[in-house]
């Protein structure tokens, strides 16, 4: 049994980090307000000559990013001309976002698996009555969570090392006209670290308060 205890020790000191920086990520993504925000704040789609407002290629993006099972070949952005739905993606720009999305889908993965790993240790801990141990788990949890939100608020922000995460998922070296490129530019990025540093520190803190009621010491005086 202490075995099992210390196994769901590390498991939780291991997933709440994932957790937490999964979830921050597929909030923010998945979600039009930050698309909005910047493309309200840098008026970046007066560059690209489309007849869609801001909240219209917001809605866009996060639709398609939440699509399930794309087809490729209709995997875009696309426009009325009063004739026909016209694509405004080039073929690079469809092929980038479906690594972005598949990268996004990947993280939605590892969220939930993060999260039945961590329900099922607090779960445990708690019933075999361990709670310092829960304590003690979160507590570093919640370091390695900061750790992995500096990180990402770092790499996320600077173009040689974003350069280096887009590699790693696929994503291809934009054109120079890229219109993914216009409205994901080094701005949009900078926007992005701060709404994933603030869903995370947010996220974090709702874990801590629950675990403090989960955990705190009964009280002798009332």
């Amino acid at each position: 049994m202490d075995r099992l205890k210390n196994v769901s020790q590390i498991v939780l000191m291991i997933a709440i980090p994932i957790l937490i920086l999964t979830l921050s990520q597929n909030i923010i993504y998945r979600l039009p307000d930050a698309y909005l925000y910047y493309f309200n704040d840098s008026q970046c789609l007066d560059e690209i000559y489309v007849s869609m407002s801001n909240s219209e290629m917001a809605d866009a993006l996060t639709d398609l990013l939440n699509t399930f099972r794309p087809d490729p070949d209709q995997f875009n952005i696309y426009v009325d001309t009063g004739y026909d739905q016209l694509g405004i993606l080039d073929s690079r720009d469809t092929y980038n976002l479906l690594m972005m999305k598949n990268a996004l889908d990947l993280s939605a993965l590892l969220c939930g698996a993060a999260l039945i790993l961590t329900a099922a240790g607090f779960f445990f801990l708690l019933r075999n009555d361990e709670k310092k141990k829960l304590r003690i788990s979160f507590q570093i949890g919640a370091f390695l969570s900061g750790v992995l939100l500096a990180a990402q608020a770092v790499c996320l922000p600077a173009e040689t090392l974003r350069g280096r995460i887009f590699t790693m998922i696929g994503i291809r070296p934009f054109h120079e006209d890229s219109i993914l490129q216009i409205m994901m530019g080094d701005g949009f990025w900078t926007m992005m670290t701060i709404f994933l540093t603030l869903a995370g520190i947010l996220i974090l803190g709702i874990g801590a308060y629950l675990q403090y009621r989960l955990t705190r010491p009964p009280r002798i005086f009332y």
